[in-house]
């Protein structure tokens, strides 16, 4: 139980945005529930604000398009992390083969001489 929903009287006129945003609450997951309700409710008031008359079917759509942002963001989320692999030299993004971290402790040396190759001349 959410404890906007259980003080949703005390709420003085966002007791309906505390209604819509707690049957939201479900689709997302534990860890993010609160900050989604918050979400929900303040991007509710933002769009009623811009409106004279809404009905439950706008709130409902409202909250579920902001439902529909975050499952996006995790999305992204997972997918940018999915494409990290490890392997023996270390930290590197699938299909380019850039290496993230190096499991080389004397990668500092290895930076250096790199850099100072590239100043040099072509032969």
């Amino acid at each position: 139980m959410s404890w906007l929903y259980q003080h949703r009287e005390q709420l003085d006129g966002y007791r309906l945005y505390a209604e819509t945003a707690y049957r939201f609450r479900p689709r997302v997951l534990p860890d993010d529930r609160d900050d989604i309700e918050v979400d929900i409710i303040l991007k509710l008031k933002a769009e009623v604000d811009k409106k004279d008359q809404v009905t439950m079917g706008f709130l409902y759509a409202v909250a579920r398009n902001v439902v529909r942002g975050y499952w996006r963001k995790k999305y992204r989320e997972r997918r940018r992390v999915g494409r990290l692999s490890e392997t023996g030299k270390g930290l590197m993004v699938v299909g380019t083969g850039e290496l993230l971290v190096s499991c080389d402790p004397d990668i500092d040396a290895i930076i250096d001489a790199r850099a100072t190759l590239k100043t040099l001349p072509e032969r």
